[in-house]
């Protein structure tokens, strides 16, 4: 509710987005001996081009870096691509060590069970049936706090009490709650265990492992949001917020829920602080030819004939990290993680992408996140080397324990190229021996004290100035018209795929496909299809035919472009009309106040139930995607924007009730509906769907609502 609040909000305010746009360099600008932001590169996925974004104040919200453990409750985009960008141009990432481990995620998965399973009684077990959590957390039992549940769970499983043929998990046990209990408290939990694993929660514990979850350390800030290059000096025009950051509000290990500072404290006090100084400040100039690092990147990678793949570095990377650096961690497993990596970044030199395209080219973006990284990985080996004790989410079992004589310091690093203004560290964390010798960076480990930072933060507009660069842009191969929608007719290329027997997720590759996709294309991540089309947005572009609980390993899987929008490249479709129409029906709250308010608007529950159910939209086109009628009228407004009318249009707090309502008494609008429950069906929310188009039908024709 707090992402979709955030959009709407965007929406009302008429904030532009550049939508699969992808920052792959900061621009710093050196005035009068001070370092400052002078914007920074992007790369357009749907065209290939580069774009320069002159800009007085840039904000990174860019999110973690867990995607180099295999196992991991991270998105596919959490690459670390904020603090690559950050760190290549010399300034210092904080704390990488300490990253913390969640301990029950879907085994192998590591898809999240929240800790209020545990919270609402659940008991973790080992396989021979046994309450483990009493011998290591007597009082706290399973409610311990999560870096010891894990390591408990690692200890049951590394002597020999794990549970399966491997003995390489424990069970998550909630079958000695009411089932009425678990619906209520626990819906998220049932859903999970029944779609991932095909089990029955009454009545089957849940395999869990622990799961990479959450980074503490990142691009270094002080409580308003602005970068620091070392422990007082700002950059100018430079901020971060979020788990990209590193504000130190959570030490060595985050308490649950207080992620929630990043989001809406700090992400909060940054973009107050940023559209400060953009009043304020002057355009930085731009640096000589910005583009040139980003140009030379892509190219090389385009243009490579090498051996490697992507694919196998990345899946090498990623066991390396999980086998050596997660939640036990010694100096000798630390140093085979950084000599494999070593390896694998000399590899890198070496590796081809197969789609040589520009036009939504996410081969190419998968390697460039690949690089990525690998750059953070031995950061973070290099870091928890250097940190010879044990805190938080960081443990060393050949230094158990908390040194805060030699260690409460942050571990800053920043790389050999970088030139920085010369510190003088009160307490050095490593000595130069103790580097390995196979790591490319100019370590410098000299922490600097744990202390408070204050700052500023008056509100005001930022500016922003983007200078679009074309470098040689080669179209791709024609545009087969496809989709079904505003006349558009054309074939509709679709791609099957037979999973491997025993998978519970889904992948596709291509065949006998009426075009030649790309193999980027042709790619669908289903994982999170838990009961209609893949992906948890529209922005995935791709419509799944087969759910993940209907999975049988001797039928194929079918993929598709999303039906009624216009077939941009493979499967790839343009949603931009989807989205507009999401716009057009103005899907945010409409008061007379002008100001915030001083206090929370009260509803009562009677109020709230009006709309409640049209609140879980996610606005991943499911329902749009299923409708017959916007398949053969591309200019319908579709089911999800109805909805989210609706949501609004019943609210009691809603002041533009009667102004949506014309927006829909449309031929493109509401009557448009000839209620065939498709859309209620294909929801993967369960939103009664027609029921409330229905709704606001009849608020045009009684004008009450």
């Amino acid at each position: 509710m707090i992402l979709q609040t955030l959009y709407q909000n965007c929406v009302k305010e008429g904030v532009e987005f550049f939508n699969e746009f992808y920052v792959l360099d900061q621009l710093i600008t050196e005035v009068d001996g001070v370092k400052k932001s002078a914007g920074v590169v992007a790369y357009e996925l749907a065209t290939g081009e580069i774009h320069v974004f002159q800009a007085k104040s840039v904000i990174y919200a860019s999110g973690g870096t867990g995607k180099f453990f295999k196992v991991t409750s991270n998105a596919h985009t959490l690459t670390g691509d904020g603090q690559a960008a950050v760190y290549r141009r010399g300034l210092p990432l904080e704390d990488m060590e300490f990253f913390q481990f969640h301990p029950t995620g879907i085994w192998r998965m590591g898809i999240l069970l929240t800790e209020g399973a545990r919270g609402e009684g659940g008991i973790l077990r080992n396989k021979d049936g046994e309450r483990f959590m009493e011998k290591y957390a007597p009082v706290m039992k399973d409610l311990a706090s999560r870096d010891v549940v894990s390591r408990s769970i690692y200890t049951e499983i590394r002597e020999g009490r794990g549970c399966g043929p491997e003995g390489d998990h424990v069970y998550l046990d909630l079958t000695h709650l009411p089932p009425e209990q678990l619906d209520a408290k626990l819906p998220d939990i049932t859903e999970f265990a029944r779609t991932y694993l095909g089990i029955e929660p009454y009545t089957d514990p849940i395999p869990i492992q622990p799961t990479a979850h959450y980074a503490m350390g990142g691009i270094p800030t002080n409580v308003e949001g602005e970068v620091l290059a070392d422990n007082t000096t700002v950059v100018p025009g430079l901020y971060a917020a979020g788990e990209v950051a590193c504000v130190s509000v959570h030490g060595a290990n985050r308490l649950g829920t207080n992620s929630l500072l990043d989001i809406n404290v700090f992400g909060r006090r940054a973009g107050i602080a940023a559209a400060e100084y953009a009043h304020t400040a002057d355009f930085v100039e731009l640096p000589e030819n910005p583009e040139s690092l980003v140009v030379e990147q892509i190219e090389r990678l385009r243009s490579s004939t090498g051996s490697e793949r992507v694919a196998t570095l990345r899946r090498e990377l990623q066991e390396t990290m999980d086998a050596n650096v997660m939640v036990f961690r010694t100096e000798q497993t630390i140093k085979t993680a950084v000599e494999k990596i070593a390896e694998l970044r000399e590899r890198y030199r070496n590796v081809a992408i197969q789609d040589k395209g520009k036009r939504f080219n996410t081969d190419l973006l998968e390697a460039i996140e690949l690089g990525n990284l690998l750059d953070l990985a031995e950061v973070m080996a290099v870091s928890a080397l250097a940190r010879k004790e044990s805190r938080g989410g960081h443990y060393r079992e050949d230094y158990p324990n908390r040194d805060d004589v030699n260690f409460m310091r942050h571990t800053p690093w920043r790389t050999a190229r970088s030139a920085p203004t010369a510190r003088k560290p009160s307490v050095s964390t490593t000595s130069r021996s103790s580097r390995p010798a196979t790591s490319r960076w100019s370590v410098s480990t000299d922490g600097y004290p744990c202390s408070g930072q204050g700052g500023r933060g008056r509100p005001a507009r930022a500016r922003l100035r983007r200078l679009p660069l074309h470098h040689g842009h080669l179209p791709d191969p024609p545009v087969q018209p496809g989709g079904l929608g505003g006349g558009r007719l054309g074939r509709l290329p679709s791609w099957r795929s037979t999973p491997r027997s025993g998978s519970s997720t889904a992948s596709t590759r291509s065949s006998g496909t009426s075009t030649a996709p790309s193999p980027s294309a042709a790619r669908a991540r289903t994982a999170s299809a838990a009961r209609t089309r893949c992906g948890s947005t529209a922005r995935n572009r791709l419509a799944c035919k087969t759910l993940i609980k209907d999975i049988n390993p001797e039928k194929p899987i079918t993929v598709e472009p999303i039906k009624g929008l216009t077939v941009l490249k493979d499967l790839v479709v343009d949603m931009e009309p989807f989205f507009q129409a999401y716009r057009d029906v103005m899907p945010f709250l409409v008061t007379k106040e002008t100001n915030e308010p001083t206090r929370e608007r009260l509803q009562s529950a009677e109020d709230r139930e009006r709309f409640d159910d049209t609140t879980k939209c996610i606005l991943c086109a499911a329902c749009t995607s299923s409708c017959p009628v916007f398949w053969n009228d591309g200019q319908y407004f579709g089911p999800a924007a109805i909805v989210n009318a609706h949501r609004f249009i019943f609210d009691s707090r809603d002041e533009a009730g009667e102004q949506r309502l014309e927006i829909l008494n449309d031929r493109d609008g509401v009557w448009r509906c000839r209620t065939t429950f498709n859309c209620t069906d294909a929801c993967p929310r369960g939103i009664e769907v027609t029921k409330a188009i229905q709704e606001v039908k009849r608020a045009l024709i009684t004008r009450r609502y």
